[in-house]
């Protein structure tokens, strides 16, 4: 067959054939790159299409932790006699007094505070797929920060199950009396860090990109490296700089703590 239309296409005159044989090359040619171009576009599409959905389920994602972040910044007002222990045990560990008497509302109830900061970490964690990378990278670090607060409960907690003491009312006043005087050191250090993430949110909300993510690496040596970004980062809060200061307050308090559960037993 083709042995046929080739003698037919050189019996024809050479303009003729020359024709015919660019009219081939063309349609070929067109038909490829028409194949090519319509492969490239579907994909594109898709891809477009995909993107839009991660939008769509990245904003209102955003949205919960701006609002979780904003509510952490509520504020309690105290007077020196209702927050009397604390003051006296910041003085009693050369930690400076703070000018205005007041506390992050969420340290007032330890329970709720710890309840409170896990969903926020367990919430992150679970949608962290979504973020972008300067939000994954804030959030990060916000993470470690906040479980800081759980961990300082737990400190006291911890001392109290071990001697055998009870969270009677005296016990759980004295723990009430050693967050306030976290509140008190760390009021701005925490109304910071939220500002931090909240303004890279509202940043990212202003600026939505399509940009594809750079994988990241959750490597056991960047959470315990001193030099890696993310201890540098939390280094810089008051609450890790300063935390030889404050695990030194938390001692104390644990000390009041037992020589009060000792009197019942």
């Amino acid at each position: 067959m083709l042995d046929k239309i080739s003698q037919f296409i050189n019996s024809l005159p050479d303009y003729i054939g020359q024709g015919i044989l660019g009219i081939i090359v063309t349609v070929v040619t067109g038909l490829v790159l028409g194949y090519i171009t319509s492969k490239y576009f579907t994909r594109k599409d898709e891809l477009t299409r995909i993107e839009g959905l991660l939008l769509e389920k990245k904003i209102p994602i955003y949205k919960e932790i701006f609002k979780r972040l904003e509510s952490l910044n509520n504020q309690v007002e105290y007077t020196p006699a209702n927050c009397s222990m604390a003051l006296q045990i910041m003085q009693e560990c050369e930690i400076k007094r703070p000018k205005y008497l007041h506390s992050p509302q969420i340290l007032e109830n330890s329970d709720e505070m710890r309840k409170t900061f896990l969903a926020i970490d367990q919430y992150a964690t679970e949608n962290k797929i979504f973020f972008d990378d300067d939000v994954a990278s804030a959030m990060l670090v916000f993470q470690n920060y906040i479980i800081a607060f759980v961990r300082f409960q737990a400190m006291f907690r911890e001392q109290m199950e071990q001697f055998g003491v009870t969270m009677s009312k005296e016990i759980c006043n004295i723990e009430h009396q050693m967050m306030i005087a976290l509140g008190l050191i760390l009021s701005e250090d925490l109304f910071q860090q939220t500002q931090k993430v909240t303004t890279t949110i509202r940043n990212s909300l202003n600026n939505l990109s399509f940009n594809h993510r750079v994988a990241p690496t959750y490597r056991y040596e960047d959470f315990n490296d001193p030099e890696s970004s993310l201890f540098k980062e939390l280094l810089q809060t008051k609450a890790f700089a300063e935390r030889e200061k404050i695990i030194t307050l938390i001692t104390h308090f644990v000390s009041i703590g037992l020589l009060a559960g000792k009197k019942y037993k």
